[in-house]
């Protein structure tokens, strides 16, 4: 995932907006998205885990061998920072997901992010490019992950097979970025299968034009309720119960 690839620069004045609205939970009258605010996006308690997968970065930047050079600049160009990262894993530990899918990975480091939280939760991390198929393994290999399973397949034809075979996933994650046709296609493959509890994170929702209108699609779909707008990630929520409303918040 090359979140910086994705970023544009904000106006003064925009960038002062996003991080004044709902900072710390002000304002935010739903306990679900006050919790949600303050308890994970807010948090910044330290976890082991997170140096663990810094130490992973570092040897593979630094001590793999040559002929693993082209991997490494896919991976050091493509990988998800650090912060945006432990976003991720505040996201899993808060939610303890047991079933998490991955929909597309250029590196494997968001893979880590999201499993980082317990050995025991299940994920499925699907890519069909086989550069990046090579390059998630490398990271897998080094960081010696036991708990993600990594599918090469294409994602038109075989998302909905691996859906079937896991029903109601805890929790799913968008890494195409760029690609908003297949950011569609996966979001209405997906969609029979996510149940109030699901957590639908989908990473690049400003990357471009397109990619805005399509979060603004997802905001009006009658089978989405709260949504929070971070930045770098859109996150969804399909618990009708709540009020449905879209949350602009810095981190």
């Amino acid at each position: 995932m090359n979140i910086a690839s994705g970023k544009k620069v904000l106006k003064p004045g925009v960038l002062l907006y996003r991080k004044i609205r709902y900072r710390k939970g002000h304002g935010v009258h739903s306990p679900f998205v006050f919790n949600f605010i303050t308890k994970v996006i807010d948090e910044r308690a330290p976890y082991y885990c997170l140096n663990d997968i810094e130490l992973t970065r570092r040897k593979i930047f630094y001590e793999e061998k040559k002929d693993t050079l082209p991997l490494r600049e896919l991976i050091q160009q493509s990988v998800i920072s650090s912060r945006c990262g432990a976003l991720l894993m505040r996201i899993t530990n808060y939610f303890k997901p047991h079933t998490v899918f991955q929909i597309g990975s250029v590196t494997g480091f968001a893979s880590l992010y999201l499993s980082s939280y317990s050995s025991n939760v299940e994920t499925f991390v699907l890519e069909e490019i086989p550069e990046r198929v090579s390059a998630n393994r490398l990271v897998f290999d080094k960081h010696k992950a036991k708990n993600i399973q990594l599918i090469e397949d294409n994602c038109r034809d075989n998302l909905a097979q691996m859906l079937k075979n896991k029903e109601n996933p805890d929790l799913i994650y968008f890494d195409f970025l760029n690609d908003t046709d297949l950011n569609r296609y996966a979001f209405e493959t997906c969609l029979p299968y996510c149940g109030e509890t699901t957590v639908l994170i989908i990473a690049g929702i400003k990357a471009n034009k397109e990619m805005e209108k399509f979060w603004e699609e997802l905001l009006s779909h009658p089978q989405v309720g709260v949504t929070i707008d971070v930045f770098e990630f859109g996150i969804v929520f399909f618990n009708l119960k709540l009020h449905k409303k879209n949350y602009i918040v810095s981190f």
